[in-house]
C-alpha cells in the first residue's frame, strides 16, 4: 500500500524516486533525505523494514539504529538487512580498501591510511559480530551469505554509484 524510505545520499534518494515512479501507480511512495543515525519520526509502525548496504557506515553505532528500527517495526514485522563484506585475501583489508591503497601506490603516495581513518574492512563487521548485535534486539530467523556484484552500464553510472555510496569517504587519504 505504501513505501517510505530515506537515504543520506541525495543521489540515492533521486535514484530511488526515479525507479519508484516506474512502479505500480497504486502504491504511495515517500522517499526523503535523512541519516540513519538521526532518523525521521514516523507516526505509524511498519510491517517490513529493510536496510541495504548501510551497516558499515554506522560503525560503531549499529545498536542505536537497531533500537530505532525496533520502535518503528510492527510486533510481527520483519527486518531485512543486507550488508557489505569486502573480499579479504591473506593479510589485506579487502574490497574498496585494497583498491584505494593500490591507487595511492600508483600515484606515488604512501600506501597507508591516515591514523584516524577507519578502513571499510574494519567497519564491515564479521557475520558473527553482526548476529550478536542483532540478537540484542531481534529474533533472527535466517542468515544468508552470498556474493553480490555491482555492474554499471557505463562509466558515468559507476561514477554516480561511487559518489552516492562512498561520497568523499576515501578523499580523506589524499593530501590536502
Amino acid at each position: 500500500e505504501s513505501v517510505v524510505g530515506f537515504d543520506r545520499s541525495p543521489q540515492m534518494v533521486e535514484a530511488a524516486r526515479l525507479r519508484l515512479r516506474e512502479g505500480p501507480a497504486r502504491i504511495q511512495c515517500v522517499i526523503s533525505e535523512a541519516d540513519a543515525l538521526h532518523p525521521p519520526s514516523y507516526l505509524h509502525r511498519f510491517g517490513l523494514v529493510t536496510m541495504l548496504a548501510v551497516l558499515h557506515w554506522l560503525y560503531p553505532m549499529e545498536q542505536q539504529v537497531f533500537a530505532w528500527i525496533d520502535t518503528v517495526l510492527d510486533t510481527d514485522g520483519v527486518f531485512c538487512l543486507t550488508t557489505y563484506h569486502p573480499t579479504v585475501e591473506g593479510q589485506t583489508l579487502g574490497g574498496t580498501d585494497d583498491v584505494v591503497l593500490e591507487a595511492l601506490a600508483r600515484v606515488r603516495l604512501p600506501r597507508e591510511f591516515p591514523a584516524a581513518f577507519v578502513p571499510m574492512g574494519t567497519r564491515a563487521r564479521p557475520k558473527s559480530v553482526i548476529e550478536r548485535l542483532l540478537r540484542d534486539t531481534f529474533h533472527i530467523v535466517a542468515t544468508l551469505d552470498r556474493p553480490a556484484v555491482t555492474r554499471a552500464l557505463d562509466p558515468e553510472q559507476f561514477i554516480d554509484y561511487f559518489r552516492a555510496t562512498f561520497g568523499t569517504y576515501y578523499l580523506q587519504v589524499l593530501p590536502q
